[in-house]
């Protein structure tokens, strides 16, 4: 993210716990940031902690519908962005998504951004 005028923030709205070990949702995260940094080059990244899951807001350079119905697939990357990465982020976040019973949706918009979230339906609240 160096040089680029992005801002990049966490919201906190809800501290989770979940049965699944903690390197499992770094990766996942880390997978997810990481695009999010990829494909924006100005703007913001947000990174959104709710009571049922994760939200990564970016708002980046966005997908056409067909970019968003292969987003998954091994090896993919769009056409528009960087020539970094191996193209495997998103399939490995939905493999280990899948494994743990996890919701994962995507929404973008072609020059506007792309939300990613994660749904975690067996997570528990934590109460400071």
């Amino acid at each position: 993210m160096a040089g680029k005028p992005v801002k990049l923030e966490l919201v906190e709205q809800a501290r989770l716990g979940l049965y699944a070990p903690a390197r499992v949702f770094a990766v996942l995260m880390a997978n997810l940031i990481r695009n999010a940094c990829l494909y924006t080059e100005h703007g913001s990244i947000r990174v959104v902690i709710a009571e049922n899951g994760v939200r990564v807001v970016g708002t980046g350079i966005g997908m056409s519908a067909d970019e968003l119905a292969q987003l998954t697939t091994p090896f993919f990357r769009a056409q528009r962005g960087h020539s970094e990465g191996h193209g495997i982020g998103l399939n490995i976040v939905r493999r280990l998504a899948g494994r743990f019973g996890w919701e994962i949706g995507f929404a973008s918009k072609l020059n506007a951004g792309t939300t990613v979230s994660v749904r975690f339906p067996n997570a528990h609240l934590i109460k400071d």
